[in-house]
C-alpha cells in the first residue's frame, strides 16, 4: 500500500510561490470577525460577573406602627419566606431604610418587626410595600463555589 491511499501524501519541497499558496490556508475576514464577536462576548460576561452584586429580597406587606415603642413597622412575610429574614437584615419601606429587630410567627403567618432608622424619613401611618434584603449575590463567586 502507497502514501497516498493511506491518506498521507508524501512531503515535497515547495519551490514555487504557487506551490506555497497551494499549501498555505487562508482564513477569511469573517472568521476572524466570529473569533473577535466571541471573545468580545466572553470578556464582557466576566467583567459584567465581577463587577455587578446581584440583590435578593423577600418582599412584604408593611404596617407602621407609631404608638409602639419597640418596633415602627410590622411585616407581614409571604408563606414560606420567614425562615429567610434573619435579624439585622437590611430593610426599605415607603423611601425610608431601617433593620430588622426579630422575626415572629402567629398562627400561620411570620411576622418581622422592623426599626426605621433614627437619620431616615419618619413613615406617617399607613401600609407599605416592604423590601426585606436578604443577600448579595455576585455572579463571579459561581465560578469559585
Amino acid at each position: 500500500m502507497d502514501a497516498r491511499q493511506q491518506g498521507n501524501e508524501p512531503e515535497k519541497r515547495v519551490s514555487t510561490p504557487k506551490e506555497l499558496k497551494d499549501y498555505l490556508r487562508v482564513i477569511t475576514p469573517g472568521v476572524w470577525m466570529t473569533l473577535t464577536v466571541i471573545i468580545v462576548l466572553l470578556g464582557g460576561m466576566i467583567a459584567f460577573s465581577a463587577m455587578t452584586t446581584l440583590e435578593s429580597s423577600v418582599v412584604g406587606r408593611g404596617k407602621a406602627v407609631l404608638d409602639n415603642p419597640a418596633f415602627d413597622l410590622l411585616v407581614e412575610l409571604p408563606e414560606g419566606q420567614g425562615e429567610r429574614v434573619k435579624n439585622d437584615m437590611k430593610v426599605r419601606a415607603g423611601g425610608s431604610t431601617g433593620k430588622v429587630l426579630y422575626t415572629f410567627e402567629e398562627g400561620k403567618k411570620t411576622y418581622a418587626a422592623v426599626a426605621i432608622d433614627k437619620d431616615a424619613r419618619p413613615l406617617p401611618d399607613g401600609e407599605y410595600e416592604t423590601v426585606i434584603k436578604v443577600e448579595d449575590i455576585r455572579p463571579i463567586r459561581f465560578l469559585w463555589n
